[in-house]
């Protein structure tokens, strides 16, 4: 066997400082396929406003039909990487709630995502779906679900101190660059 890791240019990689006591910002710059789930990180999302009273925004790609009265939804730009590299120093999370639809021959990979957001300090949470558990480091690199139900989402929100933030955000930014 040969194997091939995943990598990204990391030139242009920067470490953004970001606080987690204002509005969050999240991203999710995925494909609008089903699998991709962005109707469940919609509803993420809207669990998080719910929990926590504070603004959020999340950033999706261009031409998603996602809507929401309760968060804001912004459409990226262009598909640049310049953009999605904007949008990723702005975001607290990266989001990459995928499916298991191995059943119908959909297979979330490593989720290439996960380093491209990380390379501005922006740590991901992922469903514990295909190569997710493999890209993101539970309580390291950042925060791995099992189900996105308001009781999870409840134990993200006790752990994640403005401190426990800081760690994940540095710790993602460093293993991505190191490895």
């Amino acid at each position: 066997d040969l194997v091939v890791h995943n990598c990204i240019d990391t030139s242009g990689a920067m470490f953004v400082e970001k606080m987690i006591s204002s509005d969050w910002v999240f991203s999710c710059i995925v494909r609008d396929v089903p699998h991709k789930n962005l109707q469940g990180t919609v509803a993420f999302c809207e669990l998080m406003n719910k929990l926590t009273n504070k603004k959020i925004e999340l950033i999706v790609p261009q031409g998603t039909n996602l809507e929401s009265n309760i968060v804001k939804i912004t459409r990226l730009e262009s598909s640049s990487d310049e953009c999605r590299n904007k949008a990723y120093q702005r975001s607290h999370f990266n989001l990459l709630f995928s499916l298991d639809h191995s059943h119908i021959g959909f297979y979330e990979g490593f989720g290439l995502t996960v380093l491209e957001a990380a390379k501005f300090g922006t740590p991901s949470l992922v469903m514990s779906t295909g190569g997710l558990p493999e890209a993101v480091h539970h309580l390291k690199t950042g925060w791995v679900f099992d189900s996105l139900d308001e009781e999870a989402v409840k134990v993200f929100l006790g752990q994640m101190t403005n401190s426990h933030y800081q760690l994940l955000a540095n710790e993602s930014y460093k293993h991505t660059l190191n490895s």
